[in-house]
């Protein structure tokens, strides 16, 4: 595998644990204004809001998140196969 694919690889897998803690981070209103969760949400916004157009929330559950990840998933395992 070349080195360039493998920190394809390595950056796709962090992105997906960067998602994880923004819906963690979402879960606790105290921590929402913190400087890290802005900078998580900057980051991960724009990606996740593809899919929220797409998928509307159930009831109080987004699982437009969850979509993302399945997505990144399947791109990493692609990209590794």
């Amino acid at each position: 595998m070349s080195l360039l694919l493998e920190w394809l690889l390595l950056l796709l897998w962090m992105y997906q644990w960067m998602i994880v803690a923004y819906v963690l981070i979402s879960w606790f209103p105290e921590y929402r204004n913190g400087r890290f969760a802005q900078v998580l949400s900057s980051v991960v916004e724009p990606y996740v809001a593809i899919f929220r157009r797409w998928i509307p929330p159930l009831g109080m559950f987004d699982i437009s998140t969850i979509v993302a990840i399945i997505v990144l998933q399947i791109a990493i395992r692609g990209l590794s196969g």
